[in-house]
């Protein structure tokens, strides 16, 4: 018998273990390793903000007060405002 694997198995490398090691690593590779998490993570944001706009009709960007032409500049300037406000 076959069983199927639930999506909540657990992986070697979880969300919650790597949360745990980024908030005790000091210096070195250890960080260098949760920065670049943290960048991965921010640009993957990023994507799907910029996707669900792109997804969006013209009449619904232009009620949102953007253009096509703005999405990509919109988005980056939201991520860094959000990321000045973080730190």
């Amino acid at each position: 018998m076959l069983m199927k694997s639930s999506s909540n198995s657990h992986n070697f490398i979880s969300e919650g273990w790597i949360e745990t090691f980024c908030t005790q690593a000091r210096g070195g590779l250890a960080t260098a390793y949760c920065e670049w998490i943290d960048r991965r993570a921010q640009r993957r944001i990023e994507r799907d903000a910029i996707a669900t706009l792109r997804g969006m009709s013209h009449y619904d960007l232009k009620d949102i007060g953007l253009s096509r032409s703005q999405i990509i500049s919109a988005v980056r300037s939201e991520m860094e405002t959000r990321g000045s406000e973080k730190g």
